[in-house]
């Protein structure tokens, strides 16, 4: 069968002193929406131009089993 965990767009690192660091995400959460797109059904290149097209990133994530939104604004 085919879990949850086998869709969607997932954190694979976050780097050192990065705004994502600073954010509070890490590796292994699952995006599930930047500034209004759904992430559950989307292709990496889609999900690539929602995260670099705008400097301001509101994220909401999945971290099993509760769910966080954060706001990464980046300058």
């Amino acid at each position: 069968g085919t879990s949850p965990h086998d869709e969607g767009i997932y954190i694979q690192s976050v780097l050192p002193d990065s705004y994502a660091e600073e954010a509070g995400l890490r590796e292994g959460d699952q995006i599930l929406q930047v500034n209004g797109t759904q992430f559950l059904n989307i292709s990496h290149s889609e999900a690539m131009v929602a995260l670099k097209g705008s400097r301001h990133l509101n994220v909401i994530i999945r971290r099993n089993p509760v769910r966080f939104n954060h706001v990464i604004i980046i300058t």
